[in-house]
C-alpha cells in the first residue's frame, strides 16, 4: 500500500474518528469496500452516453484508460 493510496482512500486513515486505531482487518475490508465502490462508479459513468460525460469533464478515453491503470 502506498502513500498515494492513502491519500485517495480516506478509510485507510489509520486512525478513526473515535480517536482510537483500526484493526488490520478493518482496514483491508474498508479498503475492499472503497475499490469495489470505485469498480462500481467506473462501471456507472461509462454507461453514460457521451454529451454527459462532457458536461462533467470527462471522455470515455480517459474512463478507459484509468480502468486499465488501476
Amino acid at each position: 500500500m502506498t502513500h498515494t493510496a492513502r491519500r485517495n482512500c480516506p478509510e485507510l486513515d489509520i486512525a478513526s474518528k473515535a480517536g482510537g486505531q483500526k484493526s488490520l482487518v478493518r482496514r483491508v475490508l474498508d479498503y475492499l469496500a472503497f475499490q469495489e465502490r470505485r469498480y462500481r462508479d467506473a462501471r456507472r459513468l461509462s454507461e453514460l452516453p457521451d454529451y454527459l460525460l462532457d458536461d462533467v469533464g470527462l471522455d470515455r478515453d480517459r474512463l478507459k484508460m484509468r480502468r486499465r491503470v488501476r
